[in-house]
């Protein structure tokens, strides 16, 4: 028996009828370039975000070691004890780059200068030492800064404890 031959229209009913691309189809491929293009904005944020919380988790190391190194210092210890107090406080990453100064001052009062009373306490890091730049994916520059706090103490040690310059 020969085979029957279908008519033009049951063909058409029989291909795959042909798909055009709607809304819904692009909707991967907007996704796609959205990311692309917010991705990036996203990751230098976030990392933005991390620099400024180690900057300020330092900040607070720096500060501890201030007030470590004064309650030495006030005691009666020399620069290199202040010094030595202020590294370890600061841990062994921070301690590789900081800076301690010591200074002896007065209190005034209605202008009179006694002795030398109290002790200040500087502790410096740069900047860059707990983190990178981040800022730098923005066109900011932290290298030049640093981080710094001071603490003042009142002298303790009595008897015997000779201030330098007297």
């Amino acid at each position: 028996m020969p085979a029957m031959s279908r008519s033009p229209r049951q063909r058409i009913r029989t291909r795959r009828p042909h798909r055009r691309l709607g809304r819904a189809d692009r909707t991967g491929a907007i996704i796609t370039i959205e990311m692309i293009v917010a991705l990036p904005i996203v990751i230098a944020f976030a990392l933005t975000i991390l620099q400024f919380m180690l900057i300020g988790s330092a900040h607070y190391r720096v500060q501890a070691a201030a007030v470590a190194a004064a309650d030495i210092a006030a005691d009666g210890g020399d620069i290199d004890e202040v010094h030595e107090a202020a590294g370890k406080m600061l841990g062994p990453h921070l301690s590789k780059l900081y800076q301690t100064e010591m200074e002896y001052t007065t209190k005034h009062h209605h202008g009179y200068c006694g002795p030398k009373d109290r002790v200040i306490v500087s502790v410096r890091i740069p900047m860059l030492a707990p983190c990178c730049n981040y800022l730098g994916l923005f066109g900011g520059d932290i290298s030049p800064l640093h981080i710094r706090a001071i603490a003042e103490k009142k002298i303790t040690k009595s008897g015997g404890f000779h201030l330098p310059g007297y």
